[in-house]
């Protein structure tokens, strides 16, 4: 394993892969979102297709529509249920994020795609909801609920008008709104969420950015390591609500800094004895343990 490797995982940051897929998974204008989130599926509709039949790749695609045809013969776009059946059966695959959308699209949930499943026992709630009874499901551990306010950004992406759509092109929107700090494409990628409606005067939105240079710099400086400040990139949102994303080259003295900053932020960390300390002398003892053991 190498030292970028060591410290992504000592310090929990995920790595997002370049072939992880991104699917936005409409809920009949937000009718089935509770039930979906409730009971963690997803599910379609065309409950007389038979999955074999989507699934075999040796029966060709004008074959499959022709079926589709033949059992819904007042259907005027076969070739869409075949495509959208296509990607449920075919394309989605365990582990790939999906996001649903609320009434109104003033939410999304964002979860895992797991594997098929036949029945969902529809659990009890306070309120009342409605049931997707859909024969075509897939099993989803929900990860996080985003509220349009959150990023305006994000939910201006999110326009797809068919049940399934591929937005893998919009990673990095998503990515910064469910992790504070992720790996994506060589980038490490950093966001400071402004949660409340107060104003954020110009001084504290510069001196936030200049401090987040200042510890890279400190931490370049300590390390003996090249300088990289001026391939750091900032953007912001800073309304009220808002964000700070910082992007800097996914090499060691970046994560090593964002690490602290991480680490810092939530106060503790473990020493090499395994006990718990604070302050960033404890985090500098843990990188360098992290150094050592990877030149060993």
């Amino acid at each position: 394993m190498d030292l970028l490797n060591i410290l992504t995982e000592n310090f929990g940051i995920p790595v997002i892969a370049d072939e992880q897929k991104i699917w936005f998974f409409r809920t009949k204008a937000g009718q089935f979102y509770l039930d979906f989130q409730y009971n963690n599926f997803i599910a379609l509709g065309w409950e007389l297709v038979d999955p074999e039949l989507i699934k075999n790749q040796e029966i060709l695609p004008d074959s499959k529509k022709e079926e589709i045809i033949r059992l819904y013969p007042k259907e005027k776009r076969p070739g869409l249920i075949l495509g959208q059946m296509d990607i449920f059966y075919n394309k989605m695959k365990e582990g790939d994020f999906v996001v649903i959308p609320s009434t109104g699209g003033k939410e999304i949930a964002v979860g895992r795609i797991g594997g098929f499943i036949g029945n969902v026992y529809h659990k009890p709630q306070n309120e009342e909801y409605a049931q997707c009874d859909f024969s075509h499901k897939r099993a989803v551990t929900w990860m996080k609920n985003i509220e349009s306010w959150q990023d305006i950004y994000l939910f201006k992406a999110l326009r797809a008008q068919q049940t399934i759509s591929d937005i893998t092109g919009e990673a990095k929107l998503l990515c910064r709104n469910l992790f504070p700090v992720y790996v994506y494409r060589e980038k490490i990628h950093c966001t400071l969420q402004k949660r409340t409606y107060e104003d954020l005067s110009l001084v504290d939105n510069v001196e936030i950015q200049y401090n987040l240079l200042q510890m890279l710099n400190i931490t370049t400086e300590l390390y003996g390591m090249e300088s990289v400040k001026e391939q750091v990139v900032i953007k912001t949102a800073v309304g009220s609500p808002g964000f700070i994303e910082m992007i800097l080259p996914n090499i060691p003295i970046s994560i090593i800094t964002i690490g602290i900053v991480i680490k810092f932020v939530s106060g503790k960390t473990k020493t090499v004895d395994g006990s718990t300390a604070t302050g960033i002398s404890a985090l500098i003892s843990t990188v360098n343990t992290l150094f050592n053991d990877c030149n060993a």
